[in-house]
């Protein structure tokens, strides 16, 4: 397994990056990391697709996958509904 970091970097600390968020290395070991790598893979199949949220107007870099609701403009759903602002839904319910 290709790892970023190897053992031989010093040791480095938890810090805070803005008020409530906190970078803690090493928190999980490159095993564990894997495992929730393959998994998000293994939930991106379906039944519904990974998307990009769309903030201010333009798309987000980042992909996410719902696990359980889905949040439509002000009310949460257990179908995701395919709407023209957000076309990446199938309609299909969620686990």
């Amino acid at each position: 397994m290709t790892v970023l970091f190897t053992p031989q970097l010093p040791e480095r600390h938890a810090g805070e990056i803005i008020p409530g968020a906190t970078h803690v290395p090493n928190w999980l070991t490159p095993e564990q990391q894997e495992r929730i790598a393959d998994r998000f893979h293994e939930w991106a199949r379906g039944p519904v697709p990974l998307r990009a949220a769309r903030v201010r107007g333009h798309q987000m870099s980042v992909r996410t996958v719902c696990l359980g609701w889905h949040w439509q403009p002000y009310q949460p759903k257990r179908n995701v509904q395919v709407s023209p602002m957000d076309s990446d839904t199938t309609g299909a319910p969620l686990a």
